[in-house]
């Protein structure tokens, strides 16, 4: 079973996920979701918003830009980040799910994307 926590905005992954005020969390066991739930980040402090996501115990984050530092800290966590991702949330968690989610590239994120895992 794992955890996955996407920043989202609406109905799509937030531009960047120290900005972003929700998650979505969903719970994935043999490959498909089993819960799904829309989680309110509370503080608007960016480095408590990344604590707050440690504490939730996810396994992976997906988002659109994050800092270098948050995913320092997140992957000493032992969380997988999929960074500069972008798209509708159903459509990418769909992707996650079949291994195919790939990160965007952008003129200021070039050569600084995450799929890495700790």
């Amino acid at each position: 079973m794992q955890k996955i926590a996407i920043s989202i905005f609406g109905n799509r992954v937030a531009g960047r996920l120290d900005c972003a005020e929700l998650l979505l969390l969903a719970v994935v066991q043999d490959g498909q979701i089993k819960k799904k739930q829309i989680v309110r980040l509370l503080h608007t402090n960016p480095i408590q918003k990344i604590n707050d996501i440690v504490g939730l115990s996810v396994n992976a984050v997906i988002c659109g830009g994050i800092p270098e530092a948050y995913v320092s800290k997140l992957e000493a966590n032992r969380v997988r980040v999929i960074s500069w991702v972008r798209g509708e949330v159903d459509e990418v968690l769909d992707k996650y799910l079949k291994d195919e989610l790939a990160p965007m590239q952008s003129q200021q994120a070039a050569g600084s994307a995450h799929t890495g895992s700790p």
